[in-house]
């Protein structure tokens, strides 16, 4: 919460933060099981992933949390990068 903090103060304005730990975890694609046992599965592995790109186009802008500096830990976690990955691909600030 401090690096949001300090984003806000750094910006000079009130930011909104959508955290998507909150609303999509990622740990529920495992509980799912492999996207290749059903075509149920495979939609809602889609769906998840489709929610996921949307949550990061629409704000148009994504935060990194690299802490700590030297050795950020989001860039270990494959999820973290898959996240990035979209940014990316989606042209997110």
């Amino acid at each position: 919460m401090q690096i949001l903090k300090r984003y806000d103060e750094n910006t000079n304005r009130s930011n909104y933060f959508f955290l998507d730990v909150f609303s999509m975890n990622q740990h529920d694609f495992a509980d799912l099981g492999t996207p290749r046992d059903s075509l149920a599965l495979r939609d809602m592995y889609d769906t998840m992933l489709e929610a996921l790109t949307q949550s990061i186009k629409v704000p148009g802008c994504m935060l990194l949390a690299l802490t700590p500096h030297d050795r950020p830990k989001m860039l270990t976690r494959s999820w973290c990068l898959y996240e990035i990955y979209i940014a990316w691909k989606v042209k997110a600030e």
